[in-house]
């Protein structure tokens, strides 16, 4: 099962989105996303939420994606 930050990091792949590009919305450094995305460091609820404010998707797109995903097996 995917975890939420492997669909962020899914989703920013299929739609071409650079973390440079998402490090700046977030305004934190590159390294620190990269270690979020990375298991270096966990995911905090305040950056997931301005991770999905930036990407423009619901607060729960990237957990109703695992959702849908475990129901269907």
């Amino acid at each position: 099962m995917e975890t939420v930050k492997e669909k962020i990091k899914s989703h920013l792949e299929k739609n071409k989105i650079k973390h440079k590009y998402l490090s700046d919305k977030l305004a934190i450094s590159p390294t620190t996303l990269s270690q979020i995305f990375n298991t270096k460091r966990k995911l905090k609820l305040d950056e997931y939420i301005a991770i999905t404010k930036a990407l423009g998707v619901p607060f729960d797109y990237f957990i109703n994606k695992i959702k849908e995903k475990h129901t269907n097996e």
